[in-house]
């Protein structure tokens, strides 16, 4: 299921370094990256759930992070929203801008949104979907700055990425109250220990 995940990246990065082979093929590689990510997405609501991890991204003190994945009811159902409108989005792209001399770049754009979104609902620790936000905020920017010589696409990028920093302010906030009551930012053990405070605080001592 990981390969779900990851075949838009893919289709981004082979797209933007190997521009010689023609705007159709690149356009087509886009597409059918997130069309094979969509039929991935639907065989995977039939499979049991499961926790892969690519390695251990880093280590601070107790907090270890590893790269990782969490398949579970609510992620593979998310994977399926995300593949189906992301689908829809790249379809209907391909018709609103036909005449569009850089559409497969705009194409290869939505497709390394898609990758962050798909990153962000299947992370299985906070850091992870932090990556997946900031993605997002990244490809956003990219997409309404797509036509960069109107001003109000500009304006609307800069809005954008404002937003993005507010979110970041508030998620750091958040991320850090989780640690500190629960000594550790991986979902699964946050699930576990969460019923056993029920009222959790902010800056609640290592030792209790």
């Amino acid at each position: 299921m990981e390969l779900l995940v990851f075949l838009p990246l893919f289709a981004f990065l082979f797209s933007l370094t190997h521009s010689f082979l023609g705007a159709y093929y690149r356009i087509l590689l886009c597409v059918s990256s997130v069309g094979f990510s969509l039929i991935i997405s639907v065989y995977s609501l039939f499979l049991p759930d499961s926790l892969f991890i690519l390695g251990q991204w880093f280590t601070l003190g107790s907090l270890e992070i590893n790269f990782s994945f969490l398949f579970d009811p609510l992620t593979k159902i998310m994977l399926f929203v995300v593949s189906f409108i992301s689908f829809l989005v790249h379809l209907y792209s391909l018709d609103y801008m036909r005449e569009d001399p850089e559409l497969a770049l705009f194409m290869s754009y939505l497709s390394l949104f898609t990758f962050f979104m798909f990153l962000l609902v299947s992370a299985s620790n906070f850091i992870v979907l932090f990556m997946g936000w900031e993605g997002v905020g990244l490809s956003s920017y990219l997409l309404i700055n797509f036509w960069h010589t109107r001003v109000n696409a500009q304006k609307s990028a800069i809005k954008a990425v404002i937003v993005n920093k507010i979110g970041d302010v508030l998620l750091m906030f958040a991320f850090s109250a989780i640690f500190f009551n629960y000594q550790t930012l991986d979902y699964l053990t946050v699930f576990v220990c969460a019923p056993f405070f029920p009222n959790p605080l902010f800056f609640r001592p290592a030792n209790n």
